[in-house]
This record gives C-alpha cells, structure tokens and sequence, in this order.
C-alpha cells in the first residue's frame, strides 16, 4: 500500500491516513464462444515413421570406397594436406590422413567445391581467402592454400529397409514390425504431449479475448517471482549469471525481457481464465477451499487449522482461492474448446 508521508505524527496522539492498494482486476472477454486449439496431431503421421525409419538407416550406413568416379557432394575422402597462410606455412592446417566429409562445414565452402570431381591418387591445389568466421582470427583476410593429397574417396551407402535392416536394426521379424514399434512409440509421446498443448493453445486464443487494461504492477510483481526462481534455478548447478551468460550467448539485458514477456503473458492467461470463469458462473465453494488447505497441510505436514493460520496471517487466502477458480476455469475451457 501506498501511504504518502506520513507527518504530522505526534506521541500519543490519533492521526489519520490514506493508503492506496492496486487491486486485481475483473477484466472481461469479448466471447467465450468459438474457442480453438490449433495443434499437432496426437497420432503419428507415415512421413513421421519415413523419417525415423530413414534416421535409422543412416545409423546403421557404411562407407565403401568408390574407384569409377570423383568427389561427389557429401562424399568423404581420406586426405592429406599441409596449408599456408600468405605463403606462410601454418602448423595448425596440418592433417595427415583425414577422414575428411563434404557438406559438413568443416572448411570453406571454397575448399569443398575446389575438390569436387577429384579421384584417389589425385593432388589438388585449393586457394581462397580466409572468411571471418576463421578460428583463428589472425587469419581473416589472408589467403589460404593448400595442396590437398586425395587416398581415398567413399560413399555413404544406406541399407535397405527390408526385413534384413528390421532385424538388423532391433530384431524385428519384418520391416512391417519396425514400423508397427515406431508408430506405437511416436504415438505415446504424442498422446503425453497432445493435452498440455491443447491446454496451451486454448488458453492463449482465449487470453487474446480478454478486454482491459492488465496492471504493470501485477507484471512486475510476477517478473520478480519468475527472475526469483531463475536465479535459483542457477544457484543449484552452481552456475554464476556470468557463466550462463557466456555459455549460452544470451545477453543479461535479453534474459530480462524474456522474464519480462512471460511474466505479462502469464499474467494475461490467469486474468483470462479468471474472466471465462466469471462469464460462465463457476463458483468457487468454501468446501473446496478447505480441501485445497488440508492438500497444503498435508504437504507440509501440519495441522489444516495451522495452515489456514498462516495463509490468512500472510494474507494468500485469495490465491488459494484464484488458484481453485483457474482450475474449474481451465477444466470449462478443455470441455469447450474446439480441437483443430
């Protein structure tokens, strides 16, 4: 609350005051009719088998050295190569016998093209200047040249997915039995996933109906809770801010704003749910809350009279009470919302 100042006390005497509290809003929604969930499906689909399938084939590829052509795109070759930077020999683009493979950005794309077409036995001479992207940054802008000694060229050859690659593969009988082991995989992951998305989703297209203005306040106060909990979070991988950030990249000012739009995004749902609640007349009931505080107690293995003490002395009573109405609030909208 917000007091003011407050002067003009004096010892033993009364004083008034005025406190300013900012509270919850009751926002209103344009319509709780028509909701959608847009989301995958909860069943795989046959391009998603073909695509286990084909990343299971590659596991189980070899390669095979090939003699009656060149270097093709992702290809590999066994090479060997001493470089130079601005005529300079450089020890550390030195490889003797690399399994070397094409299209996987190991080097230039300068390298790669200057050796397509190149059979065992050749020797290539390849030039380019050094890209900003160089490990070496003493390098940038320089040229490089190598003289690239070809062994061997090979391919990678998939097996087939025939009854062979099944068994091959996980002992199946049949290819029939892989693919019948994939989907019914693919699909238990979908189903465990398939309602958290559609509660999701169905949230967010009812939070984009909500009318009013949400509170900076309340997104601040939930701003700080979330930046709370991830510094914790922190605190126990024993990570220090400054590692996070050097480690992932993320500048401290963007991990800011990120807490920042959830937090408002949060804030927005609970307001939403809040509001459908209110529009569809679900009530909350004194006998639920007493059960949500013997959960609690129980939790914290204390007395529900004890419990209650403290959330009513810390002044929470309304969350309990949000909390049970966001529930019947989400469970109306799963029985409501359209599935698309």
């Amino acid at each position: 609350p917000d007091t003011g100042d407050l002067d003009r006390l004096e010892e033993g005497k009364d004083y008034t005051y005025t406190a300013e509290v900012n509270v919850r809003p009751e926002l209103t929604l344009t319509s709780i009719e028509g909701l959608q969930a847009v989301v995958p499906p909860s069943h795989s689909t046959d391009a998603e088998i073909d695509a286990q399938i084909e990343y299971l084939r590659d596991r189980f590829a070899t390669l095979e050295v090939v003699e009656d052509r060149g270097i093709e795109e992702h290809d590999y070759a066994l090479l060997s190569f001493t470089g130079t930077v601005d005529g300079e020999t450089a020890d550390d683009l030195t490889v003797d016998k690399y399994l070397y493979q094409f299209g996987a950005n190991i080097m230039p794309p300068e390298f790669d093209a200057a050796l397509m077409g190149a059979k065992t036995g050749d020797i290539v001479h390849v030039e380019f200047p050094v890209p900003d992207t160089a490990a070496n940054p003493e390098y940038v802008g320089k040229t490089a040249a190598f003289d690239v000694d070809v062994y061997e060229v090979k391919s990678k050859f998939l097996p087939s997915a025939d009854d062979e690659f099944a068994a091959n593969a996980g002992g199946f009988e049949s290819i029939g039995e892989l693919r019948e082991d994939i989907k019914k995989k693919l699909d238990e992951n979908k189903m465990s996933a398939h309602k958290r998305l559609v509660e999701r989703e169905a949230v967010a297209d009812l939070a984009k109906r909500l009318e009013g203005e949400v509170p900076a306040e309340l997104i601040s106060s939930r701003a700080s809770s979330l930046a709370e909990d991830f510094f914790d979070s922190l605190r126990e991988r024993q990570i220090s801010l400054e590692e996070y950030v050097e480690a992932t990249g993320v500048a401290e000012e963007q991990i800011q704003a990120d807490i920042s739009r959830q937090a408002e995004a949060r804030v927005r749902d609970e307001l939403a749910l809040e509001a459908l609640a209110r529009a569809a007349g679900l009530e909350t009931t004194e006998d639920e809350v007493d059960a949500e505080i013997a959960k609690l107690a129980e939790q914290e293995k204390v007395a529900p009279a004890m419990m209650r003490e403290r959330l009513v002395s810390s002044g929470v009573m309304a969350l309990v009470r949000e909390r049970i109405t966001q529930r019947h609030a989400t469970e109306y909208l799963m029985d409501h919302v359209e599935i698309v």
